[in-house]
């Protein structure tokens, strides 16, 4: 069900059936596990077959396909801003597909028990886990208490969403496009070389983040078209094309917005 590719020698991005991707980050005294996926089942056994250290588990925001697996772990830390978000994101269970909600058995579960085994964790936290020192970064955006985790020693930054090449702001949560701009230039002055995501396999270069940057220039720029999300299509927006092929990303660089953030469309469709 799951599979894990080794990135250093103390980092593993852990892959599911869905494709994905959580992080679990070993130490000399402690791990973490960075988001629980869609909660498939068999995730905290998984973990425990790389390593039997302590595990602290930390999601990154609480979108259903990053704590469907949060049941098998007695704790969860997640940041305060993220943690008001419950309410919606149980609204968007109920409007999730049953043919998805049946591919995902723990995710109903982990929503019963998200506000009793949650715990805070701020920006600017520091976890040493022994040769490993974890700093907790702002990356909100995509949701408003989306969070990172930089490793220090080895400069590589776990962004969850907030660095998606296509750069999913078109939630009802998600804040405006500026509040998004000046989250990807703090993390510019960020000492990191590359980062990992979690619905992408790989490292991807820094440089990156300016392309994302002029993303922020798009929405009522120039052409849009209209987007529906396939997996919840109430929720729609417009999504805007820097790129249709960057080598870095392999693939394209876009921007999704909600409607009330542009004026730009037209009449194509496109669904993620």
């Amino acid at each position: 069900m799951y599979h894990s590719t080794r990135f250093a020698e103390n980092l593993y991005q852990i892959e599911d059936s869905d494709n994905n991707c959580a992080s679990l980050i070993v130490g000399k005294r402690r791990a973490v596990l960075f988001d629980t996926m869609l909660g498939e089942g068999g995730l905290k056994d998984y973990v425990e077959s790389i390593t039997d250290l302590p595990l602290t588990v930390i999601n990154s925001h609480c979108h259903l396909d990053h704590i469907g697996g949060n049941c098998e772990f007695e704790t969860v830390y997640i940041n305060r801003r993220e943690s008001e978000l419950v309410e919606s994101i149980e609204k968007q269970l109920a409007l999730t597909p049953d043919s998805k909600v049946s591919s995902m058995p723990n995710c109903l579960k982990s929503l019963r028990c998200l506000k009793e085994q949650l715990k805070d964790i701020e920006p600017g936290e520091e976890l040493d886990l022994g040769g490993t020192t974890l700093q907790v970064v702002d990356l909100c955006g995509h949701t408003p208490g989306s969070i990172g985790l930089l490793l220090k020693e080895q400069r590589i930054l776990l962004a969850g969403d907030a660095f998606s090449h296509q750069a999913c702001l078109f939630f009802p949560e998600s804040l405006p496009v500026e509040e998004y701009r000046r989250t990807l230039e703090r993390a510019e002055k960020l000492p990191f070389d590359g980062y990992m995501l979690s619905h992408f396999k790989g490292m991807y270069p820094k440089r990156l983040l300016d392309r994302f940057i002029t993303c922020c220039d798009l929405p009522g720029n120039t052409r849009g078209y209209p987007f529906t999300y396939s997996l919840i299509p109430s929720y729609t927006g417009v999504i805007y094309f820097l790129e249709y092929h960057n080598p870095d990303a392999d693939g394209a660089v876009c921007i999704i917005v909600r409607e009330d953030e542009t004026s730009g469309s037209n009449n194509n469709n496109h669904q993620k």
